[in-house]
């Protein structure tokens, strides 16, 4: 009798010590000892007690922030998704983010609290999990050598009518960062100003279908930052064809 009274206290010292585990080793305001991000350990995700996570609630997201209270944020984005529960000084969660192609970005979320248990640090891996980027192809958008909103062709204005839904279905908060770009056919200095008007009038249409154009900006590289090269001892419409992943327009969208 003695030994299972013995093993059931064991049993409840190791479970109690699971669910205040804290992976890294905090100060008694919530901030790292060792401050480095690439230092900070994460647990695997297939040891969470929920190994599928969550789509969090974006605006439930956006009213995180130092102060918050354990019983905040299980009210906000849940339980954690580990074994982290009494007197844990770390949360850590798993957040699914549904992107512009319709795929699934899966990311960790930490929460780093201070002696009273109040929220004080946050972290995401990757570092860059709330920014997503891609290209879209200026040939699918504009004809060759155009760049103005009323030269955007019929299928481009559908790709950016998709893109205009994902954006707004994120609250229309996220800041817009549109980069256009040229191949290097032509004058330089009319390639970077093709380049900027093309952004420019990506960022006007996406506002006629009611993205915060205060929440876009744009710029032009013209043809500096290329992405292929090309031999130039082909024909011209092939080395045309062949440089056509360069001419682009690159979006960054940051939550």
């Amino acid at each position: 009798m003695k030994l299972l009274k013995l093993a059931g206290l064991t049993a409840t010292a190791l479970s109690v010590m699971a669910c205040t585990n804290t992976l890294n080793s905090i100060d008694r305001d919530g901030v790292l000892e060792n401050p480095k991000y690439e230092d900070l350990y994460w647990p695997a995700i297939d040891d969470a007690t929920q190994p599928e996570g969550i789509f969090p609630n974006l605006e439930s997201l956006d009213h995180i922030g130092p102060g918050v209270t354990k019983k905040d944020l299980y009210y906000m984005i849940e339980r954690p998704h580990f074994s982290e529960m009494n007197g844990a000084r770390e949360w850590n969660y798993i957040m699914k983010f549904r992107q512009a192609d319709r795929s699934v970005k899966i990311c960790q979320y930490k929460v780093l609290f201070d002696k009273d248990e109040v929220a004080q640090n946050f972290y995401w891996l990757p570092k860059d999990c709330l920014t997503e980027k891609f290209d879209l192809a200026a040939d699918a958008l504009f004809p060759f050598d155009k760049g103005a909103m009323k030269d955007i062709k019929a299928a481009g204005k559908v790709k950016l009518d998709k893109l205009a839904e994902h954006i707004t279905s994120l609250g229309n908060k996220a800041k817009i960062h549109l980069v256009g770009h040229t191949d290097y056919l032509g004058n330089e200095m009319y390639n970077q100003r093709l380049s900027q008007q093309r952004s420019a009038s990506v960022a006007r249409y996406l506002e006629t279908k009611g993205v915060n154009g205060a929440n876009i900006t744009t710029s032009g590289m013209g043809e500096s930052q290329p992405v292929k090269h090309c031999s130039t001892d082909i024909s011209r419409k092939a080395l045309k064809e062949c440089l056509q992943p360069n001419r682009r327009v690159s979006v960054e969208i940051v939550r």
